[in-house]
């Protein structure tokens, strides 16, 4: 996240790039399915939009408390956290200036009270934690964040971020101990999709979990925009963050024996489990990350978004195969705009390496359909784009993301998709 949430890097990635520039040429017609409407109640998606691949978190305990001292500690420019960070506890989110979104907001928190056993109220309370919803300026964000959307640790109104963004930036990446708030920065005259994206993953990290791993696939706390919502991983490290049995300021070795020791008791499932989540080093992953985050940020021109995307790749070698994943998606969507053909069988290999490194993944194998399929099409392949992008519709409506699915629907022939 690098001291702020990726969320705006991620969605500028899912959904201004495939949906905006890749169907520039291609208009999309009406869904067949149902598209839930956005900032309700009734668009959180059912149970499967956030299972795990196999639908449990049966994975290697010392490798899950691995992964939730990365979230917990790790910061993209390679300074760590000196303890552990927690929002005061009961949450409440005030959506200031924003009453349109408190439907919605109440409704998620509720959601995850309930995922997670953090308490979520409806009003801030003495001693309680509070998630401040605040505008700004789209074009402000992205000079002073580099994000659409932003996530920064204390109650930051927009003028003391603007007036130094620096001390706002270094408090979240450096804090230690406990928050009394949490400030999630929205894009004023953002689109409904992109705010619901940008609440989806704030607000569980304003709980205190602000770090990003690109090498974590079945989690919404990264950089790849595959999972849109929190996944079954990222509610248990939610509900490992705030376990009695971890103490605000808590030194990473002694959270992650805290943790480790916890998993045990409270998912079954992963007692004994053989399945291993392949994380790289926490360095190599920041290093990654800092050059990562330059290859579809606002200021990079499209023709040189390769360039960054292969200098990434370089630190994702394939013998750490869960960053070689993520470094081969980025680098072919970064060719798609420049060359289309090449990026469609760099995205071929992402699909082959990613199956293998996250098995059964479903979300993550059509969302890297949909962006070969749009490279395809790009390149004049109308065969390969109906092979491939057919299916999609249905997967995305069931990982609860209906705008990927129309934007499947959109690539479609006329003959394959029945219109």
């Amino acid at each position: 996240m690098n001291s702020i949430s990726s969320t705006g890097k991620v969605l500028v990635l899912i959904q201004v790039v495939i949906l905006g520039a890749l169907l520039a040429g291609c208009a999309a017609p009406e869904p067949r399915v149902s598209v839930p409407s956005p900032l309700t109640a009734g668009s959180f998606p059912p149970p499967e939009a956030t299972a795990l691949p196999a639908g449990t978190t049966a994975y290697d305990h010392g490798d899950i408390a691995q992964a939730f001292g990365r979230l917990a500690f790790d910061g993209e420019d390679e300074r760590d956290r000196r303890g552990l960070l927690r929002l005061a506890t009961p949450v409440a989110i005030v959506s200031e200036a924003v009453p349109d979104l408190a439907p919605f907001l109440e409704a998620y928190g509720t959601w995850l009270s309930a995922e997670t056993g953090v308490p979520f109220v409806p009003a801030p309370v003495p001693g309680g934690g509070r998630i401040v919803v605040r505008r700004i300026d789209r074009g402000l964000s992205t000079s002073l964040t580099g994000a659409a959307c932003a996530l920064i640790a204390g109650d930051v109104t927009v003028a003391a971020l603007q007036a130094d963004p620096g001390t706002a930036i270094e408090q979240t990446s450096l804090g230690t101990g406990r928050m009394a708030a949490a400030t999630v920065f929205l894009p004023a005259g953002g689109p409904d999709w992109l705010i619901e994206g940008c609440l989806a993953e704030e607000v569980p990290q304003a709980l205190g979990l602000m770090n990003d791993m690109p090498d974590l696939g079945p989690s919404a706390f990264n950089d790849d925009g595959v999972h849109r919502w929190p996944t079954a991983l990222d509610l248990l490290m939610l509900r490992l963050l705030h376990d009695p049995a971890l103490v605000d300021g808590m030194a990473r070795p002694e959270a992650e024996a805290a943790a480790r020791q916890r998993l045990d008791e409270i998912n079954p499932a992963g007692v004994g489990a053989t399945a291993r989540l392949p994380l790289a080093s926490s360095r190599r992953a920041q290093a990654y990350n800092r050059i990562a985050a330059t290859v579809f940020a606002p200021q990079t021109p499209p023709d040189a978004r390769p360039a960054a995307a292969e200098e990434a790749l370089l630190l994702a070698p394939s013998r750490v195969p869960s960053l070689h994943c993520a470094g081969l998606f980025a680098l072919g969507k970064a060719e798609r705009g420049v060359n289309p053909a090449r990026a469609a069988i760099l995205l071929e290999d992402a699909g082959r390496v990613c199956s293998t490194v996250w098995p059964g993944d479903r979300l993550r194998e059509a969302v890297i359909a949909l962006e070969r399929a749009a490279a395809a099409s790009l390149a004049g392949q109308q065969g390969l784009v109906d092979r491939l992008a057919a299916p999609l519709p249905a997967i995305f409506e069931t990982y609860g993301q209906p705008r990927r699915a129309r934007a499947a629907e959109g690539l479609l022939s006329a003959a394959a998709s029945g219109t």
